[in-house]
């Protein structure tokens, strides 16, 4: 890359640094839900058991069947690039009629990836497990 391409390619970094704006957030929610433990939960394991393998959930719904344990855990992560016109014409000079026009241009660009693992426990009237139901797809959630 010659010199000048190189300078050009500095100022512009420059340029964005000081006309815009990165974000970088990762979100979580919810308990971890471990998989070797949600192996151990069996057709007929007892409520308090596999409370205490789980630890609570969160929620329960009571049905005329039985009961049902939600455990849930989510995660978000955002890119975010904001870039403000306005900090832009601090460097051009321009009429008055483009400063207001352009002066009110904001640009936001986000870029989003969440999932969840999910896990239904469902019991009988008895409180013991008749069906068990996990979805785990935090592990291949993108990163930045």
């Amino acid at each position: 890359m010659s010199r000048a391409r190189l300078f050009l390619s500095l100022l512009a970094a420059l340029a964005l640094l000081q006309v815009g704006c990165v974000t970088m957030v990762r979100v979580s929610a919810g308990n971890p839900i471990d998989p070797a433990a949600v192996a151990r939960v069996q057709s007929g394991t007892p409520l308090p058991e596999v409370v205490a393998t789980l630890g609570a959930p969160l929620e329960v719904q009571r049905h005329a069947d039985g009961k049902l344990l939600v455990y849930r855990m989510t995660g978000r992560n955002t890119f975010r690039l904001g870039l403000d016109a306005s900090q832009v014409l601090r460097f051009v000079d321009t009429t008055q009629l483009v400063s207001e026009v352009v002066g009110n241009v904001r640009l936001t660009i986000d870029r989003v990836h969440a999932d969840e693992d999910r896990l239904v426990i469902l019991f009988d009237l008895e409180d013991r497990v008749r069906a068990v139901g996990y979805r785990g797809a935090l592990a291949d959630l993108a990163s930045f």
